[in-house]
């Protein structure tokens, strides 16, 4: 528009709150930028002028100090060109060398050596109070003058110098002035440096009148080396004082002298010369030493010094070769603990790999170190050696160990060093002395587990403090050194109790006299160890596992059902590996100990069965179909094709923790699972296998193009001659799967097949098979006085190939366990515990009981016998009468010319048992064993004791529940549960004694024992089949479990005849 005021334009529209306002916020930023950078450009600026000030005033510094030093030498070179000196111009001239001395001229090493010269001339003079420091400093001088030279060709004025002036005359009231300075400067490396490089490597102590020259050097080397110790002994001598000085220039001297002389990589010299001086010296301050070592390695971590403490090997050899003859002077404790913490260097760095068969009773190489280069030097396998030779030395025990073993104090620094002994150096417990004195110590035992279960911890962010093992099973968390001493305490004692165990007779077990707790204790233990021990699975297979890398829960898992030690790597810190580490360890000894004791509760209970029972690991019937289907397709050991073939599937099916825990408990601690949950479990697994035989591996076959016989093995046997045909048909080359399906034929004497087809016909043929095959007149097996069955050690003079036989037969039990029947077949209970057995069937003299009670009644006797031994005129031999045919073996080489004495009758009866029971039955048992395992898996067999296998085999000793087979009968040939017969025979059976009930089961299904999960487990059932008009007799046929029962109509007639019939043994027929 147009402006009256001139204006032809019209002003511009400005937005308050556009892009102006956006410039002016960016220019800010911008302005804040550039103001920024500038300071920082200031203040480098003002740094580096500050740091070009401060390298300008340190070069004038140096250049200041060098130019003075030059005419120090100048002026000291002016003093050296005069003949004599006076004493003032000497001390003057040590003023200056003390200024300029550089060790690495040298012309100054050449000045230092004309100074000492000089000033040595005056020694007879003595010192003034003030040349003190000037004399201290110029051995601190001749110190750094020895240290630098490393060529064999060490200037001899120096060490003229420290001889002569660090002499006691000299410095009177200021000797611990003089300690202090050269103390701190290395005199202890100097003097070792020296000797090193001037004694012979081949130097030894000798008491002769006449020494060599190098004798003489060494023993003046030493004496100037063990000047500050004779101070301290002075010191220590004359009273305790209050002197704060004085006290702690002692500390000083004992402190480096272990640190630059014990601690020092063992050489030659040291070893052989200087350590064995030291040890004869009986001035020598060995206590104050070993105590110092003590005290500074307990508190280690409150030790701020400038060379702290390194345990190592070379210390605890040290310590051992000092302590040799002066156990009686240092107390008990302070050499105890100083062990506790010197023994774990036996180890080399990184620790030892546990092999499988880690802290067992087994004798094993214990751990080869490898030898140190350096020909001067000691190999660390000579000082392991050493070490242990001293820990096990009658003195150590005599005077350290028996004296404590009462003392709550002792079981830490006693269990640290058996902890390492036993875990780290696979040192057996039987040829370690230490070691096996604690074992079968009562009074350590019963303090030591007094301990475990009375410690007390503090939690973390908790100031109360509660019981270790409560917090330990409820699951909290614990600081690291509370839960290393509880860990290493209950490692110790299971390891140990486990091995008083295996020397332990029943007759003591169960007395009050020899055994080292009473029952009740040993109920309460059980239950302990229990809880911990299910505690310790949580805690090594945690449900959460992200503070854990490359954790894989079936290897785990496997590693504890093998007994092997578990290693893991934490990204986090090794506290988490190792915990978990020896949590695994603590298992392996914990469960061990469990079984130990629950072997000797099935032989003889102690206590009652529900406390091994634990309620925190019930497992549910659906719980229990599950975890059988996993692990029978999991099994270790099991390289059959046709099983693979019928799980293509396994290696890849994955492992819950919760699946991976109730495993290991049933393969470490079965016993705390209810027997009828691991019957199921077993039965399960059985069935799910026959089932996956019978269905998978067909159609695998088919597909594969093989004929449907390929899964069937054809058996004929003639029943004359039953037991040879099944031996030559179902032998390892001819049946190699025994779990595959059996077709069996008959023969009749005419040598026609007989009419019959399927499971009815193999059930009769396996229960004839086992009665003939286990009968004691055949030979194989024979019988004790309680008629229970075990292996004929003479077998081998009645059949030939009498391994193979054995094999057969352990086959033939499999079978008859795979197929899920039962058999009356009593057998030995130490028979049984060998089938059970790890490593191999030997069992021990515990178990002679259930072979020959009479004979073990006799050697007991003679383990007790008052008189003379010798008198009854035994040696070390054993005489078998075989089949009219007398043998007599030794059991030792040249055992017929060993008398049994009071000192050797515990060899004789042990040697004499195992004969018995291992020796002379090794192979057919170790056979029986194979065959058996390679029906069924010995690990699902394991989760049984010998009673309970009995019980599987043969059923259980229970009474007969009428209304249960009631309940689960089946009914053919016309018969109906409602018919009036039926309704009568059970009124009938009911009225039976429980022997007639037995007797009729007994006839209708070849076994008086009920099924062990009851009648509805019965396969086939029990039928009652309908046996046609009432003047016949019942009949039946086993191999079908069928009664067949005549019509009768009044109970009397029905009662009579089923008496007559079970009395008689009669009516077995094939249906």
């Amino acid at each position: 528009m147009y402006s009256f005021e001139g204006n032809f334009r019209s002003t511009p529209n400005v937005s308050l709150g556009g892009k102006s306002k956006q410039k002016t916020a960016q220019s800010s930023t911008l302005i804040a930028n550039k103001a920024r950078v500038e300071r920082q450009k200031r203040e480098a600026a003002r740094q580096e002028l500050h740091s070009s000030l401060i390298l300008q005033s340190s070069i004038r510094s140096f250049l200041v100090r060098q130019k003075l030093k030059k005419e120090f030498r100048q002026k000291f070179d002016e003093d050296k060109q005069h003949q004599q000196l006076t004493e003032e111009q000497c001390h003057q001239s040590i003023r200056l060398i003390c200024y300029f001395f550089d060790v690495k001229l040298t012309a100054d090493i050449d000045r230092l050596i004309w100074i000492c010269q000089k000033f040595h001339q005056f020694k007879s003079k003595g010192i003034k109070h003030n040349m003190a420091y000037l004399l201290s400093q110029l051995l601190v001088l001749c110190t750094r003058c020895l240290l630098k030279d490393a060529s064999t060709s060490i200037p001899a004025m120096p060490l003229r110098m420290i001889e002569t002036f660090t002499a006691a005359k000299y410095w009177r009231a200021q000797e611990v002035f003089l300690w202090q300075r050269l103390i701190n400067q290395d005199f202890f490396p100097c003097m070792l440096h020296i000797f090193q490089k001037k004694v012979p490597i081949d130097i030894e102590p000798h008491d002769d009148q006449y020494k060599s020259p190098h004798l003489v050097l060494a023993d003046s080397l030493l004496n100037i080396l063990k000047r500050p110790l004779n101070f301290v002994s002075r010191v220590l001598t004359t009273s305790i004082s209050t002197n704060n000085e004085l006290n702690n220039t002692v500390q000083l001297i004992l402190s480096r002298f272990t640190t630059d002389v014990l601690s020092h990589q063992v050489t030659l010299q040291i070893h052989n010369f200087i350590l064995p001086s030291l040890m004869k010296d009986s001035t020598f301050p060995t206590c104050e030493l070993v105590t110092v070592i003590e005290r500074t390695l307990s508190n280690a971590a409150d030790n701020k010094i400038d060379r702290p403490l390194s345990p190592n090997i070379y210390l605890l050899s040290a310590v051992v070769q000092l302590l040799q003859d002066s156990l009686d002077s240092v107390p008990n404790h302070v050499v105890l603990t100083c062990f506790q913490h010197l023994v774990p260097m036996l180890c080399p760095v990184g620790g030892i790999e546990m092999q499988e068969d880690d802290m067992s009773d087994e004798e094993e190489d214990p751990y080869d170190v490898d030898m140190l280069i350096s020909d001067n030097d000691i190999s660390t396998a000579q000082l392991l050696s050493e070490c242990l030779q001293f820990l096990n030395s009658p003195s150590f025990i005599d005077n350290c160990v028996k004296p404590v073993l009462y003392q709550l104090s002792s079981v830490l620094p006693l269990c640290e060093i058996t902890f390492h002994l036993m875990s780290r150096l696979k040192l057996p417990i039987i040829t370690t002395r230490f070691v096996y004195s604690l074992a079968f110590s009562s009074p350590f035992l019963k303090v030591l587990w007094s301990s475990i279960i009375t410690s007390k911890t503090n939690k973390h962010n908790s100031v109360s403090s509660q019981l270790s093992i409560r917090v330990l099973l409820d699951g909290g968390h614990i600081t690291e050194s509370y839960n290393h001493h509880l860990m290493t305490q209950l490692i110790t004692f299971c390891a140990l109790f486990s091995h008083n165990l295996l020397s332990l007779h029943d007759v003591d077990f169960y007395g009050t006299e020899h055994s080292t707790f009473g029952i009740n204790e040993l109920s309460s233990m059980v239950i302990t160890l229990k809880d911990i021990s299910l505690s310790l699975v949580k805690k090594i297979l945690p449900e959460t596992r992200w503070k854990l890398e490359n954790y894989d829960v079936r290897e785990v898992f496997q590693r504890l059902s093998a007994g092997k030690q578990i290693y893991h790597h934490s990204r986090l810190s090794n506290e988490i590996a190792v915990n978990v580490e020896n949590a695994a360890l603590a298992f392996k000894v914990c469960s061990r100990l469990l079984n130990q004791l629950h072997t000797r509760h099935a032989r003889r209970p102690f206590t009652k069965d529900d406390v091994w029972l634990s309620h925190s690991t019930m497992i549910g019937s659906d719980r229990s179909k599950y975890l059988s289907s996993n692990w029978r397709r999991r099994r270790l050991g099991n390289d059959n094709i046709a099983a693979h073939m019928a799980d293509p599937s396994d290696e890849d099916l994955p492992m819950t923790v919760t699946e991976a825990r109730q495993l290991t408990i049933l393969t470490s601690l079965p016993f705390v699972v209810p027997f009828e949950t691991r019957i199921f479990i077993f039965t399960s697994m059985l069935s799910q296998d026959r089932v996956a035989r019978e269905s998978t591996r067909d159609v695998l076959m088919q597909d594969a193009g093989f004929a449907d016989s390929s899964s069937v093995i054809q058996v004929k046997v003639r029943r004359n001659f039953l037991y040879e045909d099944a031996f030559n048909d179902l032998s390892q080359s001819n049946a190699p799967d025994l779990r595959r399906v059996l077709r069996v034929t008959f023969v009749n004497p005419a040598g026609a097949d007989e009419a019959g087809y399927g499971g009815g016909v193999t059930r009769e043929f396996l229960q004839q098979l086992v009665k003939t095959a286990f009968e004691p007149a055949r030979g194989l097996f024979k019988i004790t006085g309680e008629s229970e069955l075990y292996p004929n050690p003479h077998a081998g003079s009645i059949v030939d190939n009498v391994q193979q036989h054995f094999n057969f037969l352990g086959r033939l039990l499999g079978k008859i366990l795979y197929e899920g029947m039962q058999i009356e077949l009593p057998f030995a209970a130490f028979f049984l515990s060998k089938l059970l057995c790890h490593k191999n069937s030997d069992v021990d003299i515990n178990h002679l009981q259930s072979l020959d009670p009479d004979f073990y009644k006799n050697l007991m006797f003679l383990r007790s016998y008052d008189g003379d031994v010798a008198e009854l005129d035994l040696n070390f031999t054993v005489v078998d009468d075989s089949f009219g045919e007398t043998k007599v073996t030794e059991l030792v080489r040249g055992g017929h010319d060993i008398s049994v004495t009071n000192k050797n009758r515990v060899r004789y009866i042990h040697l004499l048992s195992n004969y018995k029971l291992n020796v002379q039955m090794r192979l057919s048992c170790d056979a029986f064993r194979n065959g058996l395992s390679s029906v069924v898996p010995l690990e699902w067999i394991r989760m049984f004791d010998h009673r309970e296998l009995q019980t599987l085999i043969s059923g259980p000793e229970i009474a007969i529940n009428v209304a249960d087979m009631k309940i689960n009968a089946a009914f053919s040939g016309g018969y109906k549960a409602e018919d009036q017969t039926i309704k009568l025979f059970w009124e009938v059976l009911s009225t039976f004694s429980e022997e007639e009930k037995r007797k009729l089961l007994l006839f209708v299904t070849s076994c008086s024992r009920p099924p062990l999960l009851g009648f509805k487990e019965m396969q086939p059932p029990f039928c009652v089949h309908n046996g046609g008009t009432a003047d016949r007799l019942p009949t039946s046929a086993t191999c079908l479990n069928l009664l067949r029962l005549p019509q009768y109509t009044d109970a009397e007639t029905m009662r009579n005849k089923l008496i007559y019939c079970i009395d008689s043994q009669s009516g077995f027929e094939l249906s």
